[in-house]
């Protein structure tokens, strides 16, 4: 059978276009293996630190759910953020703080979610935990550098000006 030139050259390209497919997924999985490496590699390092922060995190979102103030939040607003930084794809975004960013809602239920945004819309949520929080899961679940920034943020309470902004 004589099979014409153009169709073998498209079933060439085809399989090239698989082919580089197969490759690209396998080159992001390796990245994306290297990234959690080295974040489980700075969890390890920064443990002690990380589970204080964690804490911290904590002890603030049981005192605010357990407080009147919380449930009247909660009544008017309900999600509620209490943080927020330029975050995408649970790593740092560096010169995105106006389009890409991640927050830390609580909701009228006891959830705890991590939620990250493009542009206001909502791209990716994960759910971290349900009042009373395990720290181990704060700890496992958000980068290093954002579950610290997050407990000096509830410390210094600097979370009640971006509550009074969401009015």
């Amino acid at each position: 059978m004589k099979v014409p030139d153009k169709v073998i050259k498209k079933i060439e390209e085809l399989e090239q276009r698989k082919k580089d497919q197969k490759n690209a997924i396998r080159r992001e999985k390796r990245h994306q293996k290297k990234i959690k490496d080295a974040l489980n590699k700075i969890r390890e390092e920064r443990a002690p630190e990380l589970i204080q922060a964690a804490e911290v995190v904590v002890q603030w979102v049981k005192e605010f759910y357990d407080s009147e103030i919380g449930r009247q939040l909660l009544r008017v607003a309900n999600p509620i953020k209490i943080f927020c930084q330029p975050y995408w794809n649970g790593l740092p975004a560096f010169g995105c703080e106006i389009t890409t960013f991640a927050t830390i809602q609580l909701d009228d239920k006891g959830n705890m979610k991590y939620c990250e945004r493009y542009k206001w819309m909502p791209e990716h949520e994960t759910f971290l935990d349900m009042n009373p929080i395990n720290p181990v899961v704060l700890v496992e679940a958000l980068h290093p550098d954002y579950l610290v920034d997050l407990a000096e943020h509830l410390m210094s309470n600097a979370v009640w000006e971006d509550i009074h902004l969401l009015f």
